[in-house]
């Protein structure tokens, strides 16, 4: 019914520890604004790359006001982000995200 999966990327590539230590400058406002979110805070429960775009995210702890989180569907050539797609800025409002909120970017929101 479906077909064979394609193989595991082998060397580097399949190794996250590998690519963790690769330098690249935070697109946060203020450096180190994303210390308090650890992984696991964010859940993403829904990702449309195409037309129209859509992100939907759930939150474990309260998210505060002024927070800016960025969302991209570049893809990642292992040294940096490729350019040919784009770039959502969400600012989190006034009065922040309580925890277990649903929210995101597109449509459905």
């Amino acid at each position: 019914l479906y077909p064979d999966p394609e193989p595991l990327p082998t060397g580097d590539q399949a190794n996250y520890e590998a690519c963790k230590d690769i330098a690249t400058p935070p697109p946060t406002g203020a450096p180190n604004a994303c210390d308090d979110i650890q992984p696991g805070d964010l859940y993403v429960y829904l990702l449309n790359s195409e037309d129209p775009d859509e992100i939907g995210l759930f939150n474990f702890i309260d998210l505060p006001e002024g927070l800016t989180l960025y969302m991209t569907d570049n893809a990642w050539d292992g040294l940096k982000y490729k350019t040919n797609e784009g770039i959502v800025k969400l600012t989190i409002p006034s009065g922040g995200i309580p925890i277990g909120t649903i929210f995101g970017y597109g449509p459905a929101f």
